[in-house]
């Protein structure tokens, strides 16, 4: 539980620091429309939003987690372990990686 709860605070810091970077970039931004130094395209408010969500997301999906496996701990019945929560997590944090290795190469 705590690497999923530490996993989503990260997620959170950092739709935090997309915003802020974005707003310190823009104001060191030149208001000339010659000047190419430092171009911000385009404004990260909703993926710094949906990270926020995401991260939040993660910390609700483990304390949800951390409660089914205790109870299925404390149950004298075989349990089988279902994968499928963590693919699918798996697979969330790999499509976020891909979107903002995107999002790097498009304001580059």
């Amino acid at each position: 539980m705590l690497a999923w709860v530490r996993t989503g605070i990260a997620l959170i810091a950092f739709g935090f620091v997309l915003e802020k970077f974005h707003l310190f970039l823009k104001a060191f931004q030149y208001p000339s429309t010659t000047s190419s130094v430092l171009t911000v395209k385009n404004d990260p408010k909703l993926g710094s939003i949906f990270l926020i969500v995401l991260g939040l997301a993660t910390i609700g999906f483990s304390v949800f987690r951390y409660f089914g496996t205790a109870k299925n701990i404390d149950d004298p019945q075989k349990h089988q372990y279902n994968p499928m929560p963590t693919i699918v997590a798996s697979s969330m944090f790999f499509a976020l990686g891909v979107l903002i290795l995107f999002y790097v190469i498009n304001t580059v």
